[in-house]
C-alpha cells in the first residue's frame, strides 16, 4: 500500500549536453555520460543521510530525500547540489573544454519539496522471467522539480533553483542561506504561476576539503582556469573564496571578494567573507564596514554580528561591542543560541574586563564556557592579548583558565559553520 510522505527532490541536468551529443561520436558521448554518472555517485556518498532513492539516467540525476526531518533533508540537498557542481567543474570533460578555450558545461539544479506517494511495486522482467519489487516515488513535486531546474539557465548566481514549498519550509526556522527571487513563473501543464528562487550563497564540503589539503592543488588550478574564461561566474568566485579562506590565504580571499562585489554587491555572505579576511589582516575599521553591510543586507547574518563585535572590541569601542552582543543574544533564534551565543558572551566578557568590571566579565566568561565547552576554554587559555589582562590577578579567573571542562561547563554540540 502506498504511503504519503514529505520528500525533497533534487533534479540535476547537464546544460547543453544535447548540443554536444549532435557532433560527438557515440563512444565519446558514452564516455562523457559515464564520467558524469561516476562523479555524481561520488558526491552522493558525501551527503547520503536521508536519501531513499537515487535515479541516474543519461545526463539526468534525481535524488529523493525522505527522512523525518524535512529541514535536514533540504539542507543536505542544497549541500549536495553545491558539492556536485564543484566536482563536475573539476571533471576531465571540463578540463578538456578549458584547454580548447571553451566554456565549462555547467549543471542546472532544481530542488523542490512536497508530499509524494512511496511504495514498493512489482517490476516484471520478461527476459529473465522473474518479478522484483522496487521502491517508487510518484507525485507532482517530482515533475515540478524538473520544471524548476529548467529556469537554471536564467540564473546569475549558483544556477541552483529552489521551489516555493522548499522556501516555505526553510523560512520556518532556518535562515542561513541567501536567495534571489526569480518571480512568478508559468510551468507547462499548470494554470497557476509558481514563485521560483535562486540560491545566492553557497557552501561545499569539497571546497572545505580542497582548502584543508594540498592534495587537491590541481583541482584548484582547474577552477582558477575556469575563472579566466568566466570572470563573472558568481558561484565559482564564492567557491574559490571558500577554498582560500580554508587555506588561510586571506589576501587572495580579499581579492576575490572585491571582484565578486564589483560584479554583484548585494550578497551578504561575500561582504561577510571580506570582513573576515580584512579582520585577519588586522584591518579592523574596514572589516567593520563590511560586517555592517552584510547585516544590513541580511538581518539573520549572525556570524556577521560576531565579526562586528570583535572588530569593535579591537577598535576599543567597548560600549558598542557590548550593545551589539546584547542585541544579538536577545534576537538570535533559540535553535541557534548554542552555536553563536558563546562567542557573544566571550566578547562581552573581554569588553567588560577592559572596562574594569570584573564581576560582569566573570559572569559572561562562565556563560561562554557553559555554551562553548572545551573549545571556548581552550580559546581563553590561549588568549595572551589585552582582552583579559585586567583579570590576571583575579583568583576566580585564574582558576577557570587552569580548570578542565567538567569544572567549567558542559560539552558543546556541533558548531554550525
Amino acid at each position: 500500500m502506498a504511503k504519503t510522505v514529505d520528500a525533497t527532490i533534487l533534479f540535476v541536468d547537464i546544460m547543453d549536453s544535447m548540443e554536444i551529443a549532435n557532433y560527438w561520436s557515440a563512444t565519446k558521448y558514452s564516455d562523457f555520460i559515464n564520467e558524469f554518472q561516476r562523479l555524481m555517485q561520488h558526491g552522493i556518498c558525501l551527503w547520503q543521510k536521508g536519501i531513499k532513492q537515487v535515479k541516474l539516467a543519461g545526463d539526468e540525476l534525481v535524488v529523493f530525500y525522505c527522512s523525518k526531518d524535512i529541514i535536514e533533508d533540504i539542507v543536505n540537498a542544497i549541500c549536495l547540489a553545491n558539492t556536485l557542481k564543484i566536482i563536475w567543474y573539476a571533471s576531465k570533460s571540463n578540463r578538456e573544454r578549458i584547454k580548447e578555450g571553451k566554456k565549462v558545461l555547467d549543471l542546472g539544479i532544481g530542488i523542490n519539496t512536497g508530499k509524494v506517494t512511496y511504495e514498493k511495486r512489482p517490476i516484471v522482467n520478461e527476459l529473465k522471467r522473474h518479478v522484483t519489487r522496487r521502491k517508487t516515488f510518484e507525485g507532482l513535486p517530482i515533475s515540478l522539480a524538473k520544471r524548476i531546474e529548467s529556469f537554471s539557465r536564467k540564473g546569475k548566481y549558483s544556477r541552483i533553483m529552489i521551489g516555493h514549498r522548499t522556501m516555505a519550509e526553510l523560512n520556518k526556522n532556518y535562515h542561513y542561506y541567501e536567495f534571489e527571487t526569480m518571480g512568478q513563473q508559468q510551468f507547462k501543464g499548470m494554470s497557476q504561476e509558481i514563485p521560483v528562487f535562486e540560491l545566492k550563497s553557497c557552501y561545499s564540503l569539497e571546497a572545505e576539503i580542497f582548502g584543508d589539503s594540498k592534495e587537491f592543488d590541481w583541482e584548484i588550478k582547474q577552477l582558477k582556469h575556469i575563472k579566466v574564461f568566466e570572470p563573472a561566474n558568481m558561484w565559482l568566485l564564492m567557491t574559490l573564496i571558500d577554498i582560500y579562506r580554508n587555506k588561510n590565504n586571506h589576501k587572495m580571499a580579499e581579492k576575490l571578494c572585491r571582484e565578486a562585489i564589483a560584479i554583484e554587491g548585494s550578497v551578504a555572505n561575500i561582504h561577510h567573507e571580506l570582513g573576515v579576511s580584512l579582520h585577519e589582516q588586522r584591518k579592523y575599521k574596514e572589516a567593520l564596514g563590511h560586517f555592517e553591510t552584510a547585516i544590513n543586507l541580511r538581518r539573520g547574518c549572525w556570524n556577521s554580528y560576531a565579526g562586528k563585535a570583535v572588530c569593535l572590541l579591537n577598535l576599543g569601542s567597548l560600549d558598542k561591542c557590548i550593545e551589539t552582543c546584547k542585541y544579538a543574544i536577545h534576537s538570535i533564534p533559540t535553535w541557534l543560541k548554542d552555536s553563536f551565543c558563546n562567542d557573544f558572551h566571550y566578547y562581552m566578557a573581554a569588553a567588560y574586563a577592559q572596562k574594569g568590571d570584573a564581576k560582569k566579565a566573570m559572569t559572561n566568561i562562565k556563560k561562554a564556557i557553559q555554551l562553548g565547552g572545551i573549545e571556548l576554554l581552550q580559546k581563553l587559555k590561549k588568549d595572551e592579548g589585552e582582552n583579559f589582562v585586567n583579570l590576571y590577578d583575579n583568583a576566580e579567573f585564574r582558576k577557570i583558565r587552569k580548570g578542565n571542562l567538567r569544572k567549567s561547563g558542559r560539552r558543546n554540540g556541533k558548531r554550525r559553520k
